[in-house]
């Protein structure tokens, strides 16, 4: 049988989690190790379980996203897209299994399953909003079908694509870097990422992930890192912003990352094998962050300490919605 090893590396969603709670850190990246398999033991299993959990925003994202790699991957195989209205409908009956499940907490039997964040903690959500919630992906979809920015990517030769939905890494120096390609093709004078959105865009840490994009398109596609440019593309509105590596202080962001690891590793009791313990990683003081945490369930912090805020989930309260709340607008 395979053993995984708990390998370090590093990704931007990596150090925005250890910057946000440096116990959630623990949680997700070392306390739920080895919780997939069967002969873990149950304080491992449940952080695992947790880990897993998505909620409503990430849930809508994957869908879209889901929706957009379905049409591409169909595209560049030349096999017939998948008509509009029939694409709306498979995701939403996608998302009614998923709450069926995640209302029934299936996941707690296969995590693999999904486990939405306002089921586990009896987040209440009215009828109307987990319908709005379902139209916001269908409005996305059908955007995308209909967008300007889908006739110039099928305009685009499929020997220029270079990534559809691709989860990849590089490296900087030993350290393997974790980033998230939507879509890229390759231009006569350099490459183009689209980084589809479904929400309202926060607009931060630019500089960081162009870079980390020029560095991967250095090393996989062999190309300039400063002819890199992203496209930004809100799926929700079709409001597009562009990005360049031009103006980008490599050199500045390669240092932020090196000092981002080592304050990670600082923590750490054994560097070489990346291994932690529990009492070495702090509980946020930041109380905003904790309202919205995976881990409450095992987070002393909310256990001890009721948490006081105008952002509070309801926690006394099941959630109202039933499994036909999920429907087409038709």
């Amino acid at each position: 049988m395979t053993t995984f090893k708990n390998e370090f590396s590093w990704s931007k969603s990596r150090d925005d989690i250890f910057h946000k709670c440096q116990r959630q850190y623990y949680y997700h990246y070392y306390a739920s190790w080895g919780g997939w398999q069967r002969n873990a033991d149950e304080r491992t299993r449940k952080i695992y379980v947790l880990k897993k959990l998505t909620n409503q925003h990430l849930w809508m994202g994957d869908k879209v996203h889901q929706a957009v790699r379905l049409v591409l991957e169909a595209y560049r195989k030349e096999m017939p897209i998948m008509p509009e209205d029939q694409m709306v409908e498979r995701m939403l009956d996608n998302m009614r299994v998923d709450f069926r499940n995640s209302r029934d907490g299936l996941h707690w039997k296969n995590p693999q399953t999904c486990g939405l964040y306002e089921h586990e903690y009896q987040s209440e959500l009215s009828d109307e909003e987990w319908k709005k919630i379902a139209k916001h992906v269908e409005d996305c979809i059908r955007n995308f079908y209909h967008s300007s920015v889908f006739e110039e990517i099928k305009a685009i030769p499929v020997d220029r694509w270079l990534a559809v939905e691709e989860l990849a890494n590089f490296h900087l120096s030993e350290l393997k870097v974790y980033v998230s390609i939507d879509f890229a093709f390759r231009r006569d004078d350099g490459v183009t990422i689209y980084d589809w959105k479904s929400g309202s865009s926060v607009n931060y840490d630019q500089d960081l992930q162009m870079a980390c994009y020029g560095w991967y398109a250095w090393q996989k596609w062999n190309v300039d890192p400063k002819s890199i440019r992203l496209v930004e593309v809100n799926l929700n509105n079709m409001d597009t912003v562009t990005y360049d590596v031009r103006g980008v202080n490599l050199e500045k962001i390669q240092k932020r990352i090196f000092n981002s690891v080592q304050d990670m590793q600082f923590l750490l009791e054994d560097i070489g094998n990346n291994q932690g313990s529990e009492a070495r990683f702090a509980l946020t003081e930041d109380d905003r962050f904790c309202n919205f945490c995976n881990f409450r369930k095992v987070c002393p912090k909310w256990k001890e300490e009721p948490i006081s805020s105008e952002a509070e989930p309801t926690h006394n309260a099941q959630p109202k919605a039933k499994t036909d709340s999920i429907k087409t607008s038709s």
